[in-house]
């Protein structure tokens, strides 16, 4: 792409683009540099050794002990207890309600003893109540592979860093389209025309594109809508 000098209007807009990528990559390293685990579609954020947190409201806190580590789970402000034991791949939680499950480690989650289905199958026929669980079955299967996790110190990002890069390489992408339709445009192609030149209204889809390009890019970066 042929260098061209920008004037004061697209240098004003490339310093508040400039902004709003730092602006967007600050937001995005809160969100998604730190890591923790999910349950269901919450992330709870590692605060400390033995405190995991999503809000202030919901929060897994545990205590290993010699054979089992002690879960205090926190569900919209309500409390319970879970124990988990570990005999190799073999899991077995006792929640504080007396559900308890015993399956295997598939790798991705839980696999049920006794019927060898997800977790999110095998607890369909389970009927729990407690308070704060809209959704008792696909709860306590997310909560239960979410401490496995935990025990295993198996955290992740919310967001991961492939896609932050790709979000920044999409947002330079529509930047540049968006200062320099013209160039951009005719950018290795410009050889198939005589006149290399866009009238007004293309000037204009050429700088919509780069609007919706730098929007994807933000997403990406960001992870909102996509995590």
């Amino acid at each position: 792409m042929a260098k061209k000098k920008l004037t004061l209007p697209q240098l004003m807009m490339a310093a508040v683009m400039a902004a709003i990528l730092i602006a967007s990559f600050a937001y995005s390293s809160r969100r998604n540099f730190p890591k923790g685990v999910y349950v269901g579609e919450q992330f709870f954020y590692l605060k400390s050794q033995t405190l995991l947190e999503s809000t202030q409201k919901n929060q897994i806190s545990f205590k290993q002990n010699d054979s089992s580590i002690d879960f205090t789970l926190v569900f919209d402000g309500n409390e319970e207890s879970a124990n988990l034991k570990l005999d190799g791949d073999h899991i077995t939680i006792t929640y504080e309600n007396g559900l308890e499950i015993e399956g295997e480690w598939t790798g991705e989650r839980i696999i049920d003893k006794e019927s060898e289905m997800p977790l999110e199958a095998a607890l369909d026929e389970v009927t729990i109540y407690s308070p704060g669980f809209e959704n008792p079955s696909a709860q306590y299967s997310s909560i239960s592979n979410a401490l496995y996790l935990i025990s295993q110190n198996k955290l992740t990002r919310r967001n991961s860093i492939f896609t932050m890069l790709l979000g920044i390489a999409f947002y330079f992408i529509g930047a540049l389209e968006f200062l320099f339709p013209e160039t951009y445009h005719f950018f290795l192609r410009g050889w198939r025309y005589e006149r290399a030149k866009l009238s007004k209204e293309g000037e204009y889809m050429e700088k919509l594109g780069g609007i919706i390009v730098m929007v994807i890019g933000l997403i990406a970066l960001t992870g909102i809508f996509i995590s």
